[in-house]
């Protein structure tokens, strides 16, 4: 019960926050650009559902809308499978000792489903999603931002020290574009990390370029109001998969079943 309360309630935090930011204009706001910049271009079901979700959760209100093509390289170098063929595999025992052997063989297989099988079916998908040039640096989404009327950093986990370069990767803090374009922060997270100093310096400066955040956790929303000079409410919403019915997601399936018999999934 205790958790159906928090999803009820941060349901509602979302419908309020998005209301609030984007949705309480005049009707000839549907004619506004909306951009969001998230990690778009990895080989992860959360991670690309996630966009397409608060992509299709916007487009009830808005015409165009879509994602910044700006490429995370740790986080598309991961995910794209390169170093599954350098790396050994780790296994966790519950004493919590460290069981690493190294199989090329199994690294070679997985290199090959991810690189070969799966990428295609990725960006195929992902590529009806994005609205603008590709971006490879800070300095190129600086030099020539995307026009937009909205920019949105959001959802994932966008603020996350050991994913993002904090010293070339800041286009998540949206420090780019024009100064009247509106800056929304949505289900940021963390990751939960503990930041070094430098991490914590950056983002003192880059956290109060938002006009609205919102985090996706207790501990990112427990820095943003601590690094937060415009002291705005930021209240934990809920991830943009959510923000859809089940049945908005059934357009993706496709119409013949892979399983015919009854069965139980585990995920």
């Amino acid at each position: 019960k205790a958790n159906t309360n928090t999803c009820i309630r941060r349901m509602i935090n979302s419908l309020i926050f998005l209301f609030i930011t984007i949705y309480k204009r005049t009707e000839r706001m549907k004619s506004k650009i909306i951009r969001i910049i998230t990690f778009h271009n990895v080989m992860n079901c959360g991670a690309v559902l996630q966009l397409y979700a608060l992509i299709t959760f916007l487009k009830k209100k808005y015409v165009d809308v879509g994602a910044i093509n700006y490429v995370n390289k740790k986080k598309s170098w991961i995910y794209l499978g390169f170093d599954m063929l350098f790396s050994n595999n780790k296994k966790s025992n519950l004493d919590g000792s460290k069981l690493t052997n190294y199989h090329i063989k199994d690294n070679v297989v997985k290199f090959i489903k991810k690189k070969i099988i799966q990428k295609p079916y990725f960006k195929n998908f992902t590529k009806k999603l994005i609205k603008t040039k590709k971006y490879s640096s800070d300095y190129s989404i600086q030099k020539r931002p995307p026009r937009a009327d909205f920019y949105i950093s959001g959802s994932d986990q966008v603020w996350n020290s050991s994913i993002i370069d904090i010293n070339n990767e800041t286009a998540y803090f949206l420090n780019f574009g024009s100064d009247k374009t509106k800056r929304i922060g949505y289900a940021i997270s963390m990751g939960g990390n503990n930041f070094n100093l430098e991490y914590l310096d950056k983002i003192k400066t880059l956290i109060n370029n938002f006009d609205s955040l919102s985090a996706r956790e207790l501990f990112t929303q427990e820095q943003m109001l601590k690094y937060n000079n415009k002291k705005n409410e930021i209240p934990i919403v809920l991830d943009p998969t959510l923000l859809l019915k089940s049945e908005e997601y059934d357009i993706l399936l496709k119409k013949k079943k892979i399983i015919r018999e009854r069965y139980f999934l585990s995920y």
